[in-house]
């Protein structure tokens, strides 16, 4: 539906989007994802038509609309300030961008919206009379009320707290599936895109990192940036030794090594979850818990392993259920599963002192 060629575009003799190439399927939610910096806005900007690029072409279905200014390209974009007027009831505010329609038919459209939003009763009320939650569902009722072509969606849960965020996210996902409205969103939330996508585009310095379905990402990162920014990782410094085996600290541990030689230095990376303790007696690799932090359904535990490098620390993620029998200062066994351990270019830095 929307395709985007080469995007490139400088402010100054910065280079803030280098080469994007990326195309959006119709009813597909897609999010940009990545640092503050990364040009995951201007991107935005860009396909709404605020920005123009320095090179490249924006096309939608087909047509070059590289040229076209935000008005005339029918998207709705919901903004993370919100951007409504103040001086507008929530009805005014969702009817403002119905002014071609009759009065009559434009009341029954933002009424319409609003009630899929859930906010029929609250169609009187300023927003300062609302709360910021409910401001976000008029933004986004506004956004979708004149049936654009693309949803464009900047930030749009950032301004709320933890509760609300979560909340929203359902609600939107479940709003873009039963409208089968093509959505794009940027967020740095990686809990926010991994949850709401369809497909995750990690951009790092102006360029995408790696795209694909968030279980993809997660699981098969094309690099240790990626790794690093989309979920939590463990991080471990070694050195392939042989088919299969790398050393880290004075320990072997089995590794899924193909794609390195021996003597490659690489960084090993785990997820939290992966690691498994065991019992002390007879483990090969043992670990003192530090500290436990209870956080609801999940503990995390803080881990020291001399074995694997002075002053290493791991941590591990353990059903609060799980982790009711530990206890801190007490040494447990260490299991790192061969098939959880992640292989990784290591920095030159790291290259150049091996």
């Amino acid at each position: 539906m929307l395709h985007l060629r080469q995007i490139t575009k400088r402010f100054g003799p910065q280079t803030v989007l280098q080469g994007i190439d990326l195309d959006l399927r119709a009813g597909e939610f897609v999010s940009l994802l990545g640092p503050s910096g990364c040009g995951k806005t201007t991107l935005l900007r860009v396909v709404c038509g605020i920005e123009r690029p320095d090179l490249g072409q924006v096309l939608m279905q087909g047509e070059d609309i590289t040229g076209w200014p935000a008005s005339r390209r029918r998207f709705g974009v919901v903004f993370q300030s919100y951007a409504l007027f103040p001086n507008l009831t929530a009805m005014e505010n969702v009817r403002y961008g119905l002014s071609a329609l009759p009065r009559r038919e434009a009341v029954e459209r933002a009424s319409e919206l609003l009630a899929l939003v859930g906010l029929l009763e609250q169609a009187d009320k300023f927003p300062a009379q609302l709360s910021g939650g409910q401001q976000q569902r008029v933004a986004l009722a506004r956004a979708l009320a004149p049936r654009p072509r693309l949803l464009l969606l900047d930030e749009p849960l950032s301004a709320l707290d933890a509760q609300v965020r979560q909340e929203l996210r359902a609600e939107i996902r479940a709003l873009q599936q039963r409208l089968g409205i093509t959505t794009l969103m940027v967020t740095h939330d990686q809990d926010e895109a991994l949850a709401m996508s369809d497909r995750v585009v990690l951009l790092a310095k102006g360029q995408i990192a790696q795209q694909g379905a968030p279980r993809q990402l997660y699981e098969q990162p094309a690099s240790a940036l990626v790794a690093g920014f989309v979920g939590r990782m463990n991080w471990l410094d070694g050195q392939v030794v042989a088919e299969g085996r790398v050393r880290v600290g004075t320990t072997l541990l089995d590794a899924d090594t193909r794609l390195y030689k021996t003597g490659s230095v690489v960084r090993i990376g785990i997820r939290p979850e992966a690691i498994r303790l065991v019992a002390a007696e007879g483990a090969p690799l043992r670990a003192r818990i530090e500290t436990l932090q209870f956080q609801g359904p999940v503990t995390q535990v803080a881990l020291h392993c001399e074995a694997l490098g002075v002053g290493q620390e791991l941590m591990l993620e353990l059903a609060s259920a799980e982790a009711v029998e530990l206890v801190e200062g007490e040494t447990r066994g260490l299991a790192l599963p061969a098939n959880a351990l992640q292989l990784f270019d290591a920095p030159l830095s790291m290259r150049r002192a091996a």
